[in-house]
């Protein structure tokens, strides 16, 4: 389950420390079960920064005594005397506390921690903060009304066209010295609301730094189950009137140096903690979010203008795809309820952007408009595999796609892709292993199809016609064909690019032969089955190179059709994805002048084939032609790696390439 830990709400602490706990030791204490509200007092409103009392479900821990030689020994100028993270999930705004003791050997680790940076999201959470102390020479000093407090947007994912509205609580303690210990505390508050108050959590267990006193404490409701994801340990479970305790008992923890806080993406380890009994329960929970009756009259009338373009009732079906894919941009606002709940087919269609839940709704509406029965689906785009291992929950998914019902066959759409063409059994169809359908069923999680294997994603044939005489011209032929994938990533490469910049492309792309020149290009689209064709003439004085110190000249041909599968086998003794059903050939013919004698090859073939993947280099050579037949496929989605696969996969570079020889200077 490598990927589930990533798309849970983890608040970031310590400079976005990821708090932890290891394996547990000690017992379980649960404040009565009366306490009520978790708070001492009224939440405040989403969005504050405030200062507030240690929440009352707290249970204090005090840290180990101030050891100067691990002081000196710590290479960061920081010991971390305790970290302790506990949070209260039973009420409606959950609250997530931590408290960190450390003391600072240097002037430079006084300004590592002497600014805090607390992550929060506005829109449904608040930030408290608790203790803010210095303690210098033994004496306590409460700084928390001298602290300096900005908030920040924190957006990085601008760029790939996602707005968050994450932010920052940036505190500054003033005065902070070498020799001072720090004891500070807080609390973010506040629970997804597009969970109506279900609990879906994630709690992290790794840290980043070395501490000798460490815990993590979770209070949830009585009907929340709790499953380890990683390589975290099982916690101490203890049961009260309502309510359950889950507990890694205070410890020393050790830093995970490859951990990288601020890095969602990567393997983590933790607890998934979550009132969803099972995937049926988030189905229906996610049904009514894609539940919009009848379509609006706007939806109703982009459905007009595709039905009248034609008749067939399977080009309007594709034209309504390629309308939500080429012509509504994609963009992700993901404020509030609108990390869950997409937005209005109105409102995608006037601002004619939006991201995969607000263009799946609108191709669902369009197609119900067309009369073309349509659901969304969640999935998981990285590890969708692993879904039916883990606890039911929303955030196991990270995407959102469509089933659509045509002729009595099921066919995925991704909307958020562009400039994908063919009928609906030519066209790529997304494959994220798992899906859950809102279709109001009674079907859980269904196994999306694997792609089937057909005619080679890249299909290149060049034949070189080398000068007969000294007066004749090297003439180059390309005939390239594109499928599936590998089409729609050309075609968007072709979109916007002019007959010049294609023609100064090509030119480049063939630039080893001197002085070539571009003499024709041709292209060609074929929609119905999702064919981009390129067709290419060239030119170019000679074919070898120049002589070296003994007078021959070279020319090394190579193929890029060929995927290094190494790039794809990733850890030894662990599955990995492979880019199946891609597969490739690359035809080279080089037609040589002279009696047939005068050449000689080394010829025969190379091969790697396996479970996994298929490549090979044939070279043949007859009346005066040089053939060089370059091939790769993959047989699977995935592999468990070996030895011998990498073996395997470290043959396949040793292929692409294969050189000539001439001492014929007008070659």
């Amino acid at each position: 389950m490598r990927a589930f830990v990533r798309y849970f709400n983890i608040v970031f602490i310590v400079a976005a420390l990821v708090v932890a706990g290891l394996a547990a030791t000690g017992l379980l204490k649960l404040p009565p079960s009366e306490a009520g509200d978790p708070l001492a007092q009224d939440s405040p409103p989403a969005g504050e920064v405030v200062f507030s009392p240690t929440p009352g479900f707290v249970e204090p821990l005090e840290p180990v005594p101030f050891d100067r030689q691990a002081l000196a020994d710590s290479q960061t100028g920081l010991h971390y005397r305790l970290i302790d993270q506990q949070t209260d999930l039973r009420a409606e705004r959950p609250v997530r506390y931590i408290r960190m003791v450390v003391d600072l050997a240097n002037r430079q680790a006084a300004e590592a921690v002497s600014t805090r940076l607390i992550d929060f999201y506005p829109d449904y959470q608040s930030v408290l903060l608790h203790d803010f102390a210095v303690i210098r020479n033994g004496v306590r000093q409460d700084r928390g009304a001298d602290l300096f407090i900005d908030q920040i947007q924190a957006e990085d994912q601008l760029g790939q066209g996602v707005v968050t509205g994450l932010e920052r609580a940036l505190v500054r303690i003033p005065n902070v010295q070498a020799g001072d210990t720090l004891d500070l505390s807080w609390s973010v508050t506040g629970g997804h609301p597009s969970m109506n108050g279900r609990v879906s959590e994630f709690v992290g267990v790794q840290y980043y730094v070395d501490s000798p006193k460490a815990r993590i404490r979770v209070l949830a409701p009585d009907d929340a189950r709790l499953q380890t994801l990683g390589d975290a340990a099982q916690p101490e479970i203890e049961e009260a009137d309502g309510y359950q305790g889950f507990l890694y008992p205070e410890q020393a923890v050790t830093a995970n140096l490859d951990f990288d806080p601020y890095n969602r993406f990567q393997q983590t380890s933790g607890w998934l903690i979550t009132q969803f009994e099972d995937w049926m329960a988030v189905k229906r929970w996610g049904h009514d979010l894609y539940d919009a009756g009848r379509p609006s009259a706007d939806v109703r009338e982009v459905a007009d203008r595709i039905r009248s373009s034609t008749d067939d009732p399977e080009l309007q079906l594709v034209r309504a795809i390629q309308f939500v894919q080429d012509h509504v941009s994609y963009f992700a606002i993901s404020l509030g309820e609108q990390g869950y709940t997409p937005a209005s087919p109105e409102e995608t269609l006037r601002t004619r952007n939006g991201d995969c839940k607000a263009k799946s709704l609108l191709l669902i509406q369009l197609l119900k408009a067309l009369g073309v029965e349509a659901h969304a689906a969640l999935v998981n785009s990285l590890d969708g595999r692993d879904l039916a291992d883990i606890a039911a929950t929303p955030q196991a998914f990270d995407h959102v796609i469509v089933r659509i019902a045509w002729q009595g066959q099921h066919y995925w759409v991704d909307p958020t892709l562009s400039l994908q063409r063919g009928l609906m059994d030519q066209r790529e169809q997304p494959d994220y292993d798992l899906a859950l359908v809102l279709d109001g069923g009674e079907e859980g999680l269904v196994d999306m199809p694997d792609r089937e294997t057909g005619d080679p994603w890249t299909d290149i044939r060049q034949v070189y016609h080398l000068p007969q005489s000294p007066d004749d011209a090297l003439v180059i032929d390309v005939q390239l064909v594109y499928r599936e994938d590998y089409a729609n990533l050309m075609r968007a490469a072709f979109e916007d690019a002019s007959d010049a910049d294609r023609e100064a492309f090509f030119q480049q792309a063939y630039q080893a032969f001197e002085g070539v020149e571009v003499d024709h290009l041709s292209v060609s689209d074929n929609e119905r089955d999702n064919t981009f064709r390129i067709g290419l003439e060239l030119s170019a004085p000679r074919f070898f190179g120049k002589a070296d110190a003994e007078g021959a000249r070279t020319r090394v041909l190579t193929t890029d059709a060929l995927l290094y599968a190494a790039q794809y086998l990733i850890e030894l003794d662990e599955e990995s994805r492979l880019p199946f059903p891609m597969s490739a050939r690359h035809l080279v013919e080089v037609h040589l002048p002279g009696p047939s004698h005068v050449w000689t090859f080394e010829t025969g073939a190379r091969e790697v084939d396996n479970e996994a993947f298929q490549a090979s280099r044939t070279v043949r050579y007859a009346d005066n032609v040089l053939e060089i037949d370059w091939r790769q496929s993959f047989k699977t989605k995935w592999v468990v790696v070996t030895p011998e696969l990498m073996e395997d996969a470290g043959v396949i570079p040793t292929m692409v390439s294969y050189e000539l020889y001439t001492d014929m200077p007008w070659i």
